[in-house]
């Protein structure tokens, strides 16, 4: 990572997700942004359809710092968050994401290889999903934060 912006895209089969930059710039105001961090295209792939399905629209970071970029700028609605990224980790990126008081209010998801739930509620995350995760269970705590049905 050299410092400098860089354009996250996500291929799809047929298709391609705009720029991460763009993608949140097109969304209609009564459409929600999900923030995924994560260094797995896989990830962003199963979140992308998710995030749809759900009434959100799709932003995605493949490591940390491009991460927190994107939450400074975007102001998603909800990220999702590994704890295992390439240069600095997930619990890092918590740490900054409920240390500024701008972006402290965003409900966090962890969505990790790493079986830490402890440390991730007493860090503020919203909740905690190990891998492979449950796709219904994720859709549903996505649905819930939409819709205002978490406090």
């Amino acid at each position: 990572y050299d410092g400098e912006a860089t354009s996250i895209r996500v291929r799809l089969p047929g298709r391609r997700l705009a720029p991460a930059h763009d993608a949140a710039d097109a969304v209609s105001p009564a459409e929600k942004v999900l923030l995924c961090i994560d260094g797995d295209p896989a990830v962003h792939e199963l979140m992308e359809r998710l995030a749809t399905r759900e009434g959100y629209s799709l932003v995605a970071a493949e490591n940390g710092e491009e991460g927190l970029k994107l939450a400074r700028e975007k102001r998603p609605d909800m990220v999702t968050l590994e704890v295992a990224l390439p240069g600095i980790d997930g619990w890092t990126v918590l740490q900054a994401l409920k240390a500024e008081p701008d972006l402290a209010g965003i409900p966090v998801v962890m969505v990790s290889v790493s079986d830490d739930r402890d440390r991730g509620m007493a860090m503020g995350a919203a909740d905690y999903l190990v891998k492979p995760v449950d796709r219904e269970r994720l859709a549903g705590i996505l649905a819930a934060y939409r819709t205002g049905a978490v406090a």
